[in-house]
């Protein structure tokens, strides 16, 4: 397996969901969620970084 943000335990798809109608709209956006300081309250929405190639320090390995 690579190891890249793709394949980080922290990365998560990043959804919108639209509750200003009269149902929920599901939109994907662009980028992807880091959790890497979820326990101080932080996630980072990261934009303008390719997902399959980029890696930060915090890189934790998904669990099988």
């Amino acid at each position: 397996m690579n190891e890249n943000c793709a394949s980080c335990r922290n990365c998560y798809r990043l959804e919108k969901l639209d509750y200003s109608g009269q149902s929920c709209e599901h939109t994907a956006m662009d980028g992807y969620i880091c959790m890497a300081f979820a326990n101080v309250g932080i996630a980072c929405w990261m934009v303008g970084k390719d997902i399959n190639s980029g890696m930060c320090e915090c890189y934790t390995p998904r669990e099988e």
